[in-house]
C-alpha cells in the first residue's frame, strides 16, 4: 500500500476526510450493534431554541430543532458517538483489570491447587457448584470441563472458572459463558469466595443475598445480565473492593448504608435503580470510581460525597438529578473524571482545586454566572463540555492556557463578547463547539494557527466581519465548520482559495449571513452560501448610497451592511441598529 505521506495534497485530504468520516459512522453502527437507540434527550431544551429563534428574528425556528440544519444533527450526533465511545472504553478497562487481578490471584494460588489432593474440596463448596451448574444450565455453555463429572473434585481436577485456595473455593470466573438462569442462593455460602466474575452471560433472577455478606469477598462482577430484583439496603461485606453491576434490569433504591471501608470500584449504571444518591457513599474513603450513570436517580448531589478525597472518576450523567456542587467537593483533588448533568448555580471559583482533571464534563444543567478565570488551571485537561448550561459574559482571556485540551465544548449557554485571541494558542485542540451563544465580534485570525482543529462550529452567534486570510492555513486539517447563523459580511474572495479548495470535499456551512454581493466562485456549493443582492460592496460603503439604491434596501450598522428589509428590520436577520427609508433616516455614515 503506497504510504499517505507520499500521496498528493488533495489526495492526502481525501483520505483524512474519508478516515474521518467512517470513523465516524464505524463508531454509530458500533453504538446501534450494541443497543443504545440515538435519540434526541440532549437536543437544547425549549428555551435555548427560542434564544437562537429570536437572534434569527424567526421565531418558528423554536419549533423544530432539525430547522437549525444537518450541521446541528452532526453536532448532536458527534456527542452521542463520543459519550458512547467514552463508555466502551472504560468497561474494557474494568473488564482488563479483572483479569489483571485474576492472573495475579492464580499465581498466589498456583502452589495450593497443585497440592490439592482428591476429594480435598470442601464438600460444602462442591455442593454450591452443582447448584450453580444445574441453575444455568450447566450442559449447555459454552465450556464446562470437568463440570460434567460430578464425582470429580474442583479443586484438584480442574473445572471451567474455577480456582481454589487451601481447598476452598475461592474465585468463580466464566465470562462469555452461556450462564442461563438465576443464580443459586447457596452461593452466600461461600465463605472464602474471593472473586465472582459472572459478566456477558444470560443470568436472569436476583442476586443470592448473602452475597453482599460474605466475609472475604474482593469482587462482584455481574455485569451485561439480565439480572432484577433490588440491592439490600446494606452493605457489609467489609473486604469488597470491585462491585461492578452496570447494564442489567435492577430497580428500587441504591443501598442507603455502605460498611465497606475498602470499597475501590462502584459501577452500577444501565440500570434501573430510583430513589436519592446515597450518603452513605461518603462513608467509603477508598472509593476511586463511583459510576451511577444511566439510571432514575433523584434529588440532590450529597454535600458527604465531598469527603471522597481519594475519588478519581465521577459519572452521574442521564439520571434525574440536579443541585449545586457542594462547597465541601473542593477538597475531591484526586478527581480525574468528571461528567455530570443537572448541575445548578454557579460554576465554583475553586473549580481550579481539582487540577488532575483530564476529561471534564457539565452538561446539560442550569449552571449561570460566569466561566471563572479558575477554569484555566486546568492543565491537564483533555476533553471540557460544558454545553447546554446558562452561563453568560464573555469567554476568560486565559483559555489559552488550556495546552492540553483536545475538545472544547461551550454551545448552548449565553456567552457574549468576542472570541478570545488566545483561543488559537490551543495547539492540542481538535474540535471546538460555541455556536448558539451570543459571541460577537470578528473571528481571531489565530484561529487559524490550531494545527490540530477538525472541527470548528461557531454557527448560531452575532460574529461580524469577513474570514481571515489565516485560515487558508486549516486546509487540509479542519473537515467539518460551520458558521452559519451570523452576521459575517466577508466579502468572500479568491485569497481564500486554498481553504475553499481543501473544504470542498467535506462539510462547511455558511448560508444565513449577510454576505457581500458578488460571492466568488471558488466558494463551493456544498457550504450553500449565498448573498444579498442589496449587499454590493458599492451600496456597503455608506448608509446614504445603501438605502438611495432603492429595492427596499436598508443599511444596518451591525456589521455594516446594506440588506433588504422594511421599516421593521432586515428580512432574515436581528438587527439593533437599522437605518430604512430615505438618507435623511440614515443615523451614522461610515
Amino acid at each position: 500500500m503506497q504510504p499517505l505521506a507520499s500521496l498528493s495534497a488533495p489526495v492526502q485530504r481525501y483520505h483524512r476526510g474519508v478516515v474521518a468520516c467512517c470513523t465516524l459512522l464505524v463508531l454509530l453502527c458500533v453504538t446501534l450493534a450494541h443497543g443504545q437507540d440515538i435519540d434526541h434527550a440532549e437536543l437544547p431544551q425549549p428555551d435555548h431554541l427560542s434564544r437562537v429563534a429570536q437572534r434569527r428574528g424567526t421565531p418558528e425556528r423554536a419549533t423544530s430543532a432539525a430547522e437549525l440544519g444537518p450541521h446541528y444533527e452532526r453536532h448532536m450526533m458527534f456527542r452521542h458517538v463520543q459519550q458512547e465511545q467514552r463508555i466502551r472504553e472504560w468497561h474494557e478497562l474494568l473488564r482488563q483489570r479483572s483479569a489483571d487481578r485474576s492472573m495475579v490471584q492464580r499465581a498466589s494460588w498456583g502452589e495450593t491447587v497443585r497440592q490439592a489432593v482428591d476429594g480435598a474440596t470442601d464438600p460444602g463448596d462442591k455442593q454450591v457448584l452443582l447448584d450453580l451448574y444445574e441453575s444455568t444450565g450447566g450442559q449447555d455453555w459454552t465450556s464446562n470441563k470437568g463440570w460434567a463429572n460430578k464425582t470429580s473434585d474442583p479443586c484438584s481436577v480442574p473445572w471451567t472458572g474455577i480456582y481454589c485456595q487451601n481447598n476452598r473455593v475461592a474465585s468463580i470466573e466464566m465470562v462469555y459463558n452461556n450462564l442461563a438462569g438465576p443464580l443459586p442462593q447457596s452461593l452466600g455460602k461461600l465463605t472464602a469466595l474471593q472473586q465472582l466474575v459472572l459478566y456477558s452471560n444470560l443470568i436472569t433472577g436476583e442476586l443470592p443475598s448473602g452475597l453482599f455478606d460474605l466475609p472475604a469477598l474482593v469482587e462482584l462482577d455481574v455485569n451485561n445480565n439480565q439480572l432484577t430484583g433490588t440491592l439490600p439496603s446494606r452493605v457489609t461485606a467489609k473486604s469488597l473492593q470491585h462491585l461492578v453491576l452496570y447494564t442489567n434490569k435492577f430497580r428500587g433504591p441504591l443501598p442507603t448504608e455502605w460498611h465497606a471501608p475498602n470499597m475501590q470500584t462502584v459501577e452500577l449504571s444501565s440500570n434501573s435503580f430510583t430513589g436519592p444518591a446515597p450518603d452513605g457513599f461518603g462513608l467509603m474513603p477508598s472509593l476511586k470510581e463511583l459510576v451511577v450513570s444511566r439510571n432514575n436517580l433523584s434529588g440532590p448531589f450529597p454535600a458527604s460525597w465531598g469527603s471522597l478525597h481519594n475519588l478519581t472518576q465521577l459519572w452521574t450523567f442521564d439520571n434525574t438529578l440536579k443541585g449545586p456542587l457542594d462547597s465541601s467537593w473542593a477538597k475531591m483533588r484526586s478527581l480525574q473524571n468528571v461528567e455530570m448533568d443537572g448541575v445548578t448555580g454557579e460554576m465554583p471559583s475553586w473549580i481550579g482545586d481539582w487540577n488532575k482533571l483530564t476529561l471534564f464534563i457539565l452538561a446539560r444543567g442550569a449552571i449561570s454566572g460566569v466561566l471563572p478565570d479558575g477554569i484555566c488551571k486546568l492543565k491537564r485537561v483533555q476533553t471540557l463540555w460544558l454545553f447546554l448550561n446558562s452561563m453568560s459574559g464573555q469567554l476568560p482571556s486565559c483559555l489559552g492556557d488550556l495546552n492540553s485540551v483536545q475538545q472544547l465544548e461551550l454551545s448552548d449557554n449565553h456567552f457574549s463578547g468576542a472570541i478570545p485571541q488566545s483561543v488559537g494558542q490551543l495547539g492540542q485542540l481538535q474540535y471546538l463547539y460555541l455556536s448558539r451563544n451570543s459571541l460577537s465580534g470578528e473571528l481571531p485570525s489565530s484561529l487559524g494557527d490550531l494545527k490540530n482543529l477538525q472541527i470548528m462550529d461557531l454557527s448560531s452567534n452575532e460574529i461580524v466581519g469577513a474570514i481571515p486570510e489565516s485560515f487558508n492555513k486549516l486546509a487540509g486539517i479542519m473537515v467539518n465548520w460551520a458558521l452559519c447563523y451570523n452576521k459575517l459580511s466577508g466579502p468572500l474572495t479568491e485569497t481564500l482559495q486554498p481553504l475553499f479548495k481543501a473544504i470542498s470535499q467535506f462539510t462547511c456551512a455558511l448560508y444565513n449571513n449577510p454576505w457581500q454581493c458578488p460571492i466568488e466562485t471558488v466558494v463551493p456549493k456544498e457550504c450553500d452560501c449565498v448573498c444579498d443582492t442589496c449587499n454590493s460592496a458599492a451600496n456597503r460603503q455608506s448608509c446614504s448610497k445603501c438605502v438611495a439604491s432603492g429595492d427596499g434596501c436598508g443599511f444596518c450598522q451591525d456589521g455594516e451592511s446594506c440588506l433588504h428589509g422594511d421599516q421593521r428590520g432586515p428580512q432574515d436577520y436581528t438587527c439593533s441598529k437599522w437605518d430604512f427609508g430615505t438618507t435623511t433616516n440614515c443615523t451614522v455614515e461610515v
